[in-house]
């Protein structure tokens, strides 16, 4: 049996002395605690009621100055509306007096607009930003039942003067932002966030229908800038064919569409700068040479790929014949074969159809293009490749060409009225054209006929 010492036994007591904790002292412990909560919850409601006091007052203030820049707006409007000169350019502010001689021919331009009866001055604002002493607004007119807006720039005065009209601030455009996909990237500030929407669903559009009869796995990654520099079309900003990075100018830069900025005319130029370099990478960048059969034959293929994008009709009724007896497959064997220097004989090997007199292809657009190229030929004095127009087996034919080209007559316009396929009395296959031609002696219709010589048709007349 052990020994159990005295001290030890009482250093037991002490120890169990040491950690029981008073109830008094626990209490006045869990009152601090709690005091210290509640001074912290106190004090947040006290930022929270300041802060929403605040905000509530931020708020009534930007009401309060959107709806003075509204105003202002609708003041300026009607000024326009009614014809009120002194009361518009009141409106107007700059440190310089361009902005104010441009702003009075814009006056002038919206009575001139009026006189036609077609137009709505509503003054109704579609949209208010304000940042700082800055304002920005939509503001919305009606054009031949189209509704277009505005987008104007103001800057807040002191009293009495207020809100201003100022030149466009290019400054205040909004933040920049991207839309990105597999094929393409946007870059925009967010001010054209609807634009570059648009951009995106028809592009891929595009793309799509492209990639239905192309190769276009090996197709680079397309940028589109919406910059704020005034452009007359879309371009691209480099030369290089690898550079495909295409600058598009802001639509509300000036007068753009409220339900579609991107509009047809916007979609045909854009559509046309991609159609160009998408057909010239089919052709491996060889280009086509004029006035080659194979100059023809690329750009009545751009315009047929422009028209399919942008859902109008092109009126390239060869390649439009072509993909429609023989597929669309048969636009990549094309492109895919076609030289700087092709004459139009290349389509037989693309139909599998020795002659073409046999293809079912409709030549309206080639025939009109080879006689606007002969009178360009005519006109610049280029004889070696006039000659090349014609089917000289005829001497006849010989003179009376000579006599056209010497001529030298001024024709403005050609239109084809209709066109019959036949042949002559040795049995080569012909094209019976009614032409209406536009010149200097007035209007008038002749009966042009082309001969397929080689397989390639040349006038005959």
């Amino acid at each position: 049996m052990s020994v159990k010492l005295d001290w030890d036994i009482e250093s037991e007591h002490g120890k169990r002395k040491q950690h029981k904790e008073d109830s008094k002292n626990r209490s006045r412990r869990y009152r601090r605690f709690f005091r210290l909560i509640l001074t912290i919850l106190v004090f947040l409601a006290i930022v929270a009621g300041i802060a929403y006091v605040v905000l509530q007052r931020w708020n009534q203030v930007t009401k309060r100055l959107e709806s003075l820049l509204t105003e202002t707006v609708q003041a300026e409007v009607a000024a326009l509306r009614i014809g009120d000169y002194e009361s518009y350019i009141n409106i107007q502010r700059s440190a310089s007096d361009d902005w104010l001689v441009l702003q009075a021919n814009t006056f002038n331009t919206y009575q001139q607009l009026k006189t036609s009866g077609d137009v709505t001055l509503s003054g109704n604002v579609v949209d208010v930003t304000i940042n700082g002493q800055r304002g920005r607004v939509q503001v919305e007119e009606i054009i031949g039942g189209v509704p277009y807006v505005q987008t104007w720039f103001y800057w807040r005065y002191p009293e009495p003067d207020g809100w201003r009209h100022v030149p466009a601030d290019k400054t205040f455009w909004g933040d920049s932002a991207m839309l990105e996909t597999s094929r393409f990237i946007i870059r925009y500030r967010t001010l054209d966030m609807a634009v570059a929407t648009e951009i995106a669903a028809e592009v891929e559009r595009w793309l799509d229908d492209v990639c239905s009869y192309l190769e276009c796995a090996n197709l680079l990654l397309l940028t589109f800038d919406i910059i704020t520099d005034t452009l007359l079309e879309p371009q691209w900003a480099s030369n290089e064919q690898d550079a495909w990075q295409m600058v598009i100018a802001s639509p509300y830069l000036g007068r753009a569409r409220a339900d579609r900025p991107f509009d047809t005319t916007l979609q045909i130029d854009t559509a046309t700068l991609l159609a160009e370099r998408i057909v010239d990478h089919a052709m491996a960048n060889r280009g086509a040479i004029y006035p080659n059969d194979a100059f023809f034959l690329r750009s009545a293929t751009v315009a047929w790929m422009v028209g399919r994008f942008v859902q109008l009709n092109p009126e390239s009724y060869l390649i439009e014949s072509l993909s429609a007896n023989y597929g669309t497959n048969a636009i990549g064997q094309l492109l895919a074969r076609l030289q700087p220097n092709s004459a139009i004989s290349l389509l037989s090997s693309i139909t599998g159809i020795p002659s073409l007199v046999d293809t079912n292809l409709d030549w309206r657009d080639f025939i009109e293009w080879r006689l606007n190229t002969e009178v360009n030929l005519i006109q610049i004095g280029d004889e070696a490749n006039w000659q090349m127009l014609y089917d000289f087996s005829d001497l006849g034919v010989r003179d009376i060409a000579y006599g056209r080209y010497n001529a030298n007559v001024a024709v403005q316009s050609l239109q084809i009225l209709s066109m019959v396929q036949a042949s002559t009395g040795d049995g080569i296959p012909q094209l019976q054209v009614r032409v209406q031609i536009n010149d200097t002696a007035g209007q008038r219709e002749e009966i042009v006929l082309f001969n397929l010589v080689n397989n390639v048709w040349r006038r005959a007349s």
